[in-house]
């Protein structure tokens, strides 16, 4: 986790966070820096600009310092500092400037319908009658699965991708996600990343932004449960060792669902 590429450290509890039913985000955290090392800081954070480490899709928007020193030594009429505590504030909310207070779009969330057909056990049926012919192989019938694809797309992102957009591709989410943008709860282990697809643009003012696009597909009886026959339904399946086997592993999606 890395705030700047200038050395600093995060003060312990100065940290905080705040969330609207807008989708608008802020933070607020207070950074320890050498006194002479403060401007170079500030002037990183902003003309970066960079992320807030806690959550990426905030950036750095304004800043203000003050010296730490509790007993700083006297130079003349002014006190010579040692360190100094910089109080960065982080927002979601940026114009193309990157200038905080813009009403544009943030991100967005959106669902699309997917099919797929399961080729059912030919063995379990016959032709005319129950004591017709089993149907063979090549004439199983097929069941329609219907299911949703999620979509989240984040506009502007003014640095290069993170490197969850490929550690996660082929992972479930560990734990719950409820959207606030469509009103939908995803349970655990119903969805599954996709790869990721990507744009970039450039401001008039030469600065770059990304529009990103992340996919999950929804499976609502979770992605490491299967079809058994005998029950009609989906189950979990266990190795030899007696642990339950899990086709896709699952982790946190807390970096690309907020």
């Amino acid at each position: 986790m890395e705030y700047s590429s200038i050395a600093c450290c995060e003060e312990h509890t100065q940290i905080s966070e705040t969330f609207s039913r807008k989708g608008e985000q802020s933070a607020t955290a207070t950074l320890r820096v050498a006194w002479n090392l403060r401007h170079n800081l500030i002037y990183d954070l902003l003309q970066t600009p960079r992320l807030y480490p806690h959550n990426p899709l905030m950036w750095a928007v304004n800043c203000s310092a003050t010296p730490w020193d509790s007993a700083p030594i006297q130079d003349g009429q002014g006190n010579q500092y040692t360190d100094a505590l910089v109080v960065v504030n982080y927002s979601n909310v940026l114009d193309d400037n990157n200038n905080q207070g813009s009403s544009g779009q943030l991100y967005s969330e959106s669902i699309e319908p997917n099919v797929e057909n399961m080729t059912l056990d030919h063995t379990r049926f016959r032709w005319s009658s129950a004591s017709g012919d089993v149907l063979r192989e090549n004439e199983a019938p097929t069941r329609p699965l219907y299911s949703i694809a999620l979509t989240r797309t984040l506009y502007k992102i003014p640095t290069a991708l993170p490197g969850d957009v490929l550690s996660l591709i082929g992972k479930c989410n560990s734990d719950s996600y409820f959207s606030t943008a469509l009103g939908l709860n995803f349970g655990a282990e119903t969805l599954l990343c996709l790869p990721t697809s990507s744009s970039k643009s450039v401001t008039s003012q030469g600065d770059p932004g990304y529009d990103v696009v992340f996919k999950f597909a929804y499976k609502p009886e979770t992605w490491n449960k299967f079809w058994r026959a005998g029950s009609q339904s989906y189950e979990g399946i266990f190795l030899s060792d007696g642990n339950e086997y899990k086709n896709f592993p699952s982790t946190s999606f807390g970096s690309l669902l907020y």
